[in-house]
């Protein structure tokens, strides 16, 4: 009887071990499935990202924005041509600051979708452009008008 019983319970120690490695091996089969999932959704999502970057095109939002010299000089000639100035000094005398002012505003219209650009000559030809130099000029007169208004 030692021995059946002997051989009856190394059955048992035999399954009781198997069923011991089969739970040691479950966390392990989790862990590497749960990492090859999380491959697959990491690498789902950078192709998602390149693939909405190459078919949403930003371009077509983008404007360039110019602010043209030629534009900014005729209208300070007006200005000065209809001011009651006697002396009819351009930006009130004060050239570089002007200058200065000019770039500043200018460059307030700069983001991801609008570039500004500063243009010499009467002609700038391109898709979603137009001018802000009238509006950047009436900023700089008006920035150069408040400290002799407030005197």
């Amino acid at each position: 009887m030692n021995q059946n019983q002997i051989s009856n319970n190394e059955p048992q120690q035999s399954t009781q071990g198997e069923i011991l490695r089969a739970e040691v091996h479950k966390p392990q089969i989790s862990r590497t499935v749960i990492i090859i999932l999380f491959l697959i959704f990491l690498i789902g999502y950078c192709c998602g990202h390149i693939c909405s970057r190459m078919f949403n095109n930003p371009l077509e939002k983008m404007q360039i924005l110019y602010v043209s010299r030629s534009e900014i000089m005729d209208l300070e000639k007006a200005r000065v041509e209809h001011s009651q100035d006697s002396e009819g000094r351009m930006f009130f005398g004060e050239i570089n600051k002007a200058i200065s002012l000019i770039r500043e505003e200018s460059m307030k219209h700069e983001n991801n979708y609008n570039r500004v650009i500063f243009v010499g000559d009467d002609y700038v030809e391109g898709r979603n452009t137009h001018s802000i130099s009238k509006e950047v000029y009436e900023k700089v007169i008006h920035r150069l008008k408040k400290p002799k208004d407030s005197l």
